[in-house]
């Protein structure tokens, strides 16, 4: 939002690399299933509106069983903690916006679903399914969402007009993704160049 070039000169992309081909394989399955079987039940990669400055691509809606999916390509430790806690918030919040987008567009959305592929390993034993319902109080989830982006665009611009620095903006929950941040630079002090991640006694970390 800031507009910052990115500085993460240690990110590997290798596994973005590999989620993109599995996605794209994905939906010629189920594109393919739909010619197969003569009906219309899947809707694979398609644009979606959750918010009108938001637009995004979803991965799947089932319309026999009313169900929006995201596919997840994720590795053993991240694939662990999914089983052991469940979808993270960031997570969560992604399906609930394709929700959101595919009921703008007239669809019924009564479920979410993640699925999660093993990225690594010689077979699918250890693809896992997370699903719920589509609730009302997701709705209010998706408003509070809103809420903070209108924070962080009104931090963005501030940053943009020298006004502060990444310092000043507030720190985000943790730090577990900062390798794939654009903006990770653990080799220098926190600065508009860059985040370290983490800072000082660890528990201050920053949304950059």
């Amino acid at each position: 939002m800031a507009g910052l070039h990115g500085t993460n000169h240690v990110s590997d992309p290798w596994p973005s690399i590999v989620g993109t081909a599995v996605h794209a394989w994905l939906a010629a399955c189920f594109e393919q299933h739909n010619v197969q079987t003569g009906m219309l039940r899947w809707l694979a990669e398609h644009r979606v509106t959750p918010h009108p400055d938001h637009p995004g691509t979803a991965d799947l809606y089932d319309a026999v069983e009313r169900c929006v999916v995201d596919h997840k390509v994720l590795g053993p430790s991240t694939l662990a903690k999914l089983h052991a806690t469940g979808p993270s918030r960031k997570y969560l919040v992604q399906l609930l916006l394709y929700g959101r987008g595919y009921r703008n567009l007239g669809l019924p959305v009564d479920r979410v679903a993640l699925v999660a592929y093993p990225r690594g390993g010689a077979t699918l034993d250890g693809l896992y399914v997370w699903d719920r319902p589509y609730t009302p109080e997701d709705d209010e989830i998706l408003e509070a969402v809103f809420a903070q982006t209108r924070i962080r665009q009104q931090y963005a611009t501030a940053l943009r007009e020298g006004q502060i620095s990444l310092r000043d903006v507030p720190a985000c929950p943790d730090d577990d993704e900062c390798f794939y941040c654009p903006y990770y630079r653990p080799d220098q002090p926190l600065s508009n160049a860059g985040c370290p991640g983490t800072v000082g006694n660890r528990e201050e970390r920053i949304a950059a």
